[in-house]
């Protein structure tokens, strides 16, 4: 997880929510009624600015759960890597087949 710095409290209290929270259809972000039942369990008061982020962090959350079951969606963290030498894969796997079969004999 990258550095967030000052707002590390945030992510604790989100992680301490769950993240996300489940519907008939599957994951849904979390409701103001649950925030709200979880400032009043936890005694931790939220700004509006906090209580709009985190339910807005696990709106994105999904989306992102949502964007990954595609083969296409881009890894959520650094540089995407480099398209690799499929001629050169098959090259290191044939050489490998090779001398397992080579051992064998």
């Amino acid at each position: 997880m990258p550095e967030i710095g000052a707002a590390q409290y945030l992510a604790s209290y989100w992680f301490e929510l769950g993240l996300i929270g489940s519907g008939a259809m599957g994951p849904v972000a979390i409701s103001a009624t649950e925030l709200l039942a979880w400032q009043q369990g936890s005694g931790n008061d939220l700004t509006p600015w906090e209580f709009k982020t985190l339910r807005e962090m696990s709106r994105a959350y999904i989306a992102s759960m949502t964007a990954a079951e595609t083969p296409e969606c881009p890894p959520p963290y650094g540089k995407q890597t480099e398209a690799f030498d499929r001629s050169l894969v098959s090259k290191k796997i044939s050489n490998a087949f090779k001398a397992f079969i080579q051992a064998k004999k």
